[in-house]
């Protein structure tokens, strides 16, 4: 079963404790104790993680998708296929965002 995980970068702490910093309202608390680090992150921040296989289920297998030099990247070809894959599974982060989609809209 896939687990979300928080990433938070190695001078995250002490960028939150300046006065500039958008969780600097609630690290008073964190430093006290008061709140654990996790509610620190997320009682502040609009950011959601979603995961897409798109890229990895991509249908790459016809020759004419492979670049002609090494055989392993994608040709122009192929590139447009990946982006076609990527592009019909935005509707997730999309509707998180609060942005429709053309092709909701157009089922309305």
């Amino acid at each position: 079963m896939w687990k979300p995980v928080r990433v938070v970068s190695a001078n995250f702490l002490a960028r939150s404790g300046e006065p500039a910093s958008r969780f600097h309202s609630n690290y008073p608390a964190y430093r006290n104790g008061d709140i654990p680090q996790a509610e620190l992150i997320a009682d502040n921040t609009n950011v959601k993680l979603q995961y897409s296989d798109a890229l990895a289920t991509a249908d790459l297998s016809r020759v004419e998708l492979l670049h002609p030099i090494d055989g392993w990247h994608a040709s122009v070809e192929g590139h447009n296929v990946l982006a076609e894959a990527a592009f019909r599974d935005l509707g997730p982060s999309l509707e998180f965002l609060g942005i429709q989609s053309a092709q909701s809209n157009s089922r309305n």
